[in-house]
């Protein structure tokens, strides 16, 4: 569970760079230590790997949090409590620039890090940067994100 805490985000990316920097995957593999680190930079990224799937998945899905996101303003709002800042001013472009800052800050460096390690993850590129290009098409034109969900280029 504290491999998928966002708040260690940051520590356990960093940490799983420095103990497997210049290190083969044979030798991260045999050490037990690093192994550990595997597991857990596998599991915190399978966390935050919406943005690695197909187009259509990861839209579907980031609209899912966007509206849960909503919801959860409509509720602080109405129980007086102070909104959670990046839950705030969630539509089309709202949206696409939270999801570009995710990956951006989040999914694609862990990406990084651990393909330093377990190599092959290529497709797990193609679609982040298809699912980039996308968002920013949305930022860009918010009013063809309707047609942007269903662009058969981007199903990857």
């Amino acid at each position: 569970i504290l491999n998928t805490d966002m708040a260690r985000h940051f520590n356990l990316v960093a940490n799983f760079d420095k103990m497997s920097r210049g290190r083969t995957t044979y030798e991260c593999c045999a050490n037990r230590n690093l192994r550990n680190q595997i597991v857990s930079m596998v599991v915190h990224c399978a966390d935050i790997s919406n943005p690695v799937k197909p187009w259509p998945v990861c839209r579907k899905f980031a609209d899912s949090v966007a509206e849960e996101f909503r919801r959860q303003v409509r509720l602080e709002k109405k129980s007086g409590v102070p909104c959670t800042p990046h839950m705030l001013g969630l539509n089309q472009k709202g949206q696409a620039k939270m999801e570009l800052g995710f990956i951006d800050v989040f999914t694609w460096p862990a990406m990084v890090a651990l393909n330093e390690v377990l190599p092959n993850l290529e497709g797990c590129f193609q679609n982040m940067e298809r699912n980039r290009d996308a968002w920013q098409e949305v930022l860009d034109n918010p009013q063809i994100s309707s047609r942007t969900s269903s662009r058969s280029d981007l199903s990857g």
